[in-house]
């Protein structure tokens, strides 16, 4: 009986080709779209997963939105964690900034960016493993405003078309002066810098960016050599010559308050500037 009805299958089967191919091809179009929807919610599902085992077992995220009185500062962040020692382990404010048009030294870059500003437990608790280099610390911070400080010079600087500028000539009551007299030196930053040597003499014409449109005949050494920092807080020491040394000895004088007019020989009027030409 049983042989007699699969023989009688398979002669159906033989006898109707087209019908029997649809209805395979359906089988397997069929169990094909199972398999596909369960893979995708299978990878979906792991996804979300790793999503959240990146905020780490015990993470808590919460943005503040607002505006006017209604924010946050990272003051106040803190504050909640050492209120809270005993359900807070550590807290790593997120500060986001984005800016169209980026700045790096005088370049200006035409495409958007964004910068996120943590502290030193984003990582960890984040459960990211830095790749290469190390986060930025505080002290990083602080250089920072010096490194603004010391580019913003050097910019005002070469706008005016000067080789040099100090602090105070800016308003900014800090010992740091900016030098570029087109030599090999390039751009010279100098943080507390002083004259430790001296030698020789020469004079010449002076000008300034605070005084413009005049200038003076000044006397100067004719070689220096100054102590100084760099923007990382390194101790150095250079020694100039001819337009250098002249141009170290007036930037000092600026920290010292003191300017070229203060020790200028004469003041060099139009029609003498055009004879030292000559």
């Amino acid at each position: 009986m049983i042989i007699e009805t699969f023989r009688q299958a398979i002669q159906n089967v033989w006898s109707n080709k087209l019908r029997t191919f649809l209805t395979m091809l359906g089988i397997i179009i069929g169990v094909m779209a199972v398999i596909v929807i369960v893979g995708l919610g299978n990878g979906m599902t792991q996804s979300m997963r790793d999503s959240f085992s990146a905020l780490g077992t015990n993470a808590l995220s919460i943005q503040v939105w607002g505006y006017g009185s209604r924010t946050a500062s990272v003051e106040d962040v803190y504050k909640i964690a050492d209120k809270n020692k005993e359900l807070i382990s550590a807290v790593s404010p997120q500060i986001d900034f984005s800016n169209n048009t980026p700045k790096v030294g005088t370049t200006t870059y035409r495409y958007g960016t964004s910068v996120y500003g943590v502290d030193e437990h984003y990582a960890e608790m984040k459960n990211y493993t830095l790749a290469q280099g190390r986060g930025l610390q505080y002290m990083d911070i602080k250089d920072m405003r010096l490194w603004l400080l010391l580019r913003d010079m050097a910019d005002t600087m070469y706008k005016a078309e000067g080789v040099g500028l100090a602090g105070p000539q800016i308003g900014i009551l800090r010992r740091v002066v900016v030098i570029d007299v087109q030599d090999d030196h390039g751009l010279i930053e100098l943080v507390n810098p002083e004259i430790i040597a001296a030698e020789g003499e020469q004079g010449g014409p002076e000008g300034c960016l605070s005084v413009p449109g005049r200038q003076g005949f000044v006397y100067r050494p004719q070689k220096v050599t100054v102590r100084a920092q760099d923007r990382h807080g390194k101790v150095f020491e250079l020694t100039g010559e001819d337009l250098l040394a002249r141009a170290l000895c007036h930037e000092i004088d600026h920290l010292d308050g003191k300017m070229y007019v203060d020790i200028e020989d004469h003041e060099i009027v139009e029609e003498e500037d055009e004879e030292e030409q000559e």
